[in-house]
């Protein structure tokens, strides 16, 4: 299953995960890539329903990654297209809403530097805005990068530095 996604079959990788699960249900380590296929396909109530049903027994990275990864993905489905966003960036009239839309669709589509500038910005310009809904993403996107990413630990520095 894991190969098939990685090569972008993700229905066959669907039907492996689903049969997998059927022979072993209370495998719960296939919650998480089975979750990620899901959300792969658009299907976001699916992927919740699979990481929902996840003991606590059953946490993991992989899980934590998966939710993280449902979160960002529901506030993507909300957001302008980026296109939209960056010309108004670039009028420099930008709300704070808009601009939190825009690093949201910058790192839905892999520009992870951008977007987290763009939460940092946010973060020391606004700190309150939606909850701290910038720094609460900021956190969501150091569980989606890979362990050791160079990223995490600048990022998470400059957050601090942010915050005080």
């Amino acid at each position: 299953a894991t190969t098939a996604r990685s090569a972008g079959d993700l229905a066959t990788a669907r039907v492996l995960l689903e049969q997998a699960r059927e022979l072993d249900p209370e495998n719960f380590r296939l919650a998480p890539e089975y979750a990620a296929v899901l959300l792969d396909l658009g299907e976001l109530d699916a992927a919740a329903a699979v990481l929902e049903a996840v003991p606590s027994r059953g946490a993991s990275d992989a899980l934590n990654q998966q939710q993280a990864r449902l979160r960002f993905a529901r506030l993507a489905v909300n957001s302008p297209a980026r296109a939209v966003l960056e010309q108004s960036a670039q009028q420099d009239t930008m709300e704070t809403a808009d601009r939190f839309n825009l690093a949201v669709t910058q790192l839905r589509d892999g520009d992870y530097d951008a977007g987290l500038e763009g939460l940092l910005a946010i973060v020391a310009r606004d700190r309150a805005f939606g909850d701290d809904a910038a720094r609460k993403l900021m956190i969501d996107v150091f569980a989606l990068l890979p362990a050791g990413d160079p990223r995490i630990r600048e990022y998470r520095s400059r957050l601090a530095r942010a915050i005080n």
